[in-house]
Order: structure tokens, then C-alpha cells, then sequence
């Protein structure tokens, strides 16, 4: 799996990041794919990003050890990595780009950009690629009484206190975004980002009506 990095060096009002994680019920379609990053924003511009990402790993790099008399086959394995961000104009994350204008204490606009198509990066480094998903599925299926392997990224932006409102600019079929209790969420399938076309850009503003709160 593609490390995922942060970098504090970003001068300019735009940043790249790759946003959300979790399990998401949205329009009766339930995903059980923990699969994305989600981005919590502070008053102070300060926050957490949560990233939850699949992968496939050989074999040996798991299997290996005091084990005997079993002829392993499948393996999935699930990464989380949490970390904290003084600035949201200092983070950097893999190819998405997020534009903090208007951002204030009381209010604010984010607009973030998501590439899609071959060249993009942000959602390989989150789940596996097309020719690994049934041996993703095959193990999960093997692992627990019941799966679901809806092949989705999740994209949260949380802002705790806040009335948030969210969508695409252009909508994008397949593409579900909501906003409920501070947070705006979007779900994209992986068929979609994998298909070449331009980049998807979400748009969350939020207001507090009372600051500190």
C-alpha cells in the first residue's frame, strides 16, 4: 500500500489531503467498507484526520511465525492512523487539494478537489485495486458470518458545534453527499473514481451561532 504523507511546508490559502473513515448509512444503502479519512475542524483552524485504509498483504507478511499444519490462502488487512494538525493550511496529503477560504471562528468554506481516473492517487493508497478486491472479499467472508464488501470511499468533514451544509459543484451520478448534526459526509464508489473524467469538488460552509460552542 502507498504511504501516506504530511508535510507542513504549504505556503499558499490551498492544501492536499485525502479525507474519511467509517461505516455510512446513506439513502438505504448501507456501506461496510471502513474505508476513507475524516477530517475534524476546530475553531482554531486546529483538527484530527482519522485515516482508515484496506489493503491485501502477501502472505508471508503475516503468516509467518509459530503457526504450523495450516495452508494459509487469503489475507486483508485493515490500517488505521490518526494524527492531529495545527493549521489546516499546513497539511498535505497525497493529490486532493482543499482551498480553506472564508475560514473564521464563527464560519467558513471549504472546497476540496478530488482527481479521479488512473493518474489519481488519493483512493489506491485507501483500498485495493480492482484485481484484489475478491481476495479482500474472499477473506472477510472467511472472517465473519456475514460481508458486504460495498467498494466505497468515504469523505467526512466534521465541525463539532456548527451548522454544516455540503455538496458537489457538479454533481457527479453515483455520488451521494449529506449533512446532518456537523458533519457533511460523501460516499463515492470506487468504479467512479477509477473512471476517467474531472475532478469531483466538494463544497462544505458551516456557521456557528454561538462561538465556542
Amino acid at each position: 500500500m502507498p504511504q501516506l504523507r504530511c508535510v507542513t511546508a504549504f505556503p499558499i490559502r490551498r492544501a492536499a489531503m485525502a479525507l474519511m473513515a467509517g461505516v455510512a448509512a446513506l439513502g438505504g444503502c448501507r456501506s461496510q467498507d471502513p474505508v476513507g479519512v475524516k477530517l475534524t475542524l476546530e475553531e482554531s483552524g486546529s483538527g484530527t484526520i482519522a485515516v482508515s485504509a484496506l489493503s491485501v498483504p502477501a502472505i508471508a507478511e503475516i503468516a509467518e511465525g509459530e503457526s504450523t499444519g495450516v495452508s494459509w490462502q487469503n489475507a486483508a488487512r485493515l490500517t488505521l492512523i490518526t494524527g492531529t494538525f495545527a493549521n489546516l493550511d499546513d497539511v498535505r496529503m497525497e493529490d486532493v487539494e482543499v482551498d480553506a477560504a472564508g475560514f473564521s471562528p464563527t464560519a467558513g468554506t471549504l472546497r476540496i478537489e478530488f482527481p479521479r481516473g488512473p493518474k489519481a492517487r488519493w483512493f489506491r493508497v485507501l483500498h485495493v485495486g480492482a484485481d484484489q478486491r475478491g481476495s479482500l472479499e474472499r477473506s472477510l467472508t472467511q472472517a465473519v458470518s456475514t460481508a458486504e464488501l460495498h467498494e466505497n470511499v468515504t469523505i467526512s468533514v466534521e465541525v463539532p458545534g456548527a451548522r454544516v451544509a455540503g455538496g458537489m459543484v457538479d454533481p457527479v451520478p453515483r455520488i451521494s453527499v449529506t449533512s446532518k448534526d456537523g458533519v457533511t459526509m460523501m460516499v463515492a464508489p470506487l468504479e467512479v473514481l477509477e473512471e476517467d473524467g474531472p475532478p469531483m469538488v466538494l463544497v462544505v460552509n458551516w456557521e456557528r451561532t454561538s462561538p465556542g460552542k
